[in-house]
């Protein structure tokens, strides 16, 4: 697998799990250079992903193991391999958020 394939994989996921389909190099460019895309990310709110965005995000993953492989991310670029550690978490996260979301009321 290419650097450049498994960049495009996680930044792929990154910019769906936003909510943006479109996972052309220019759309993830844009995404990319957006003001504040870094803060965006760091306080990405896990409860706001739908069954359905996690189910496809899974999928696309699945389909897509090696990209997500921690050794792979990384080797790829120093900012892939935290990316694709961090698609994982928040897909994990939201999972346990939303089987908690009864407790919490």
């Amino acid at each position: 697998m290419m650097p450049v394939d498994t960049i495009h994989d996680i930044l792929s996921a990154v910019v769906k799990i936003f909510g943006n389909q479109d996972t052309s190099w220019n759309s993830m460019k844009k995404f990319i250079a957006q003001k504040g895309v870094i803060e965006q990310i760091v306080n990405f709110d896990s409860r706001s992903l739908n069954k359905d965005v996690r189910q496809n995000l899974n999928a696309f993953i699945n389909s897509k193991k090696a990209s997500f492989e921690k050794q792979n991310a990384y080797r790829a670029s120093n900012a892939a391999g935290p990316l694709a550690e961090w698609v994982v978490a928040i897909l994990k996260l939201s999972v346990v958020l939303e089987s908690i979301a009864p407790l919490e009321n």
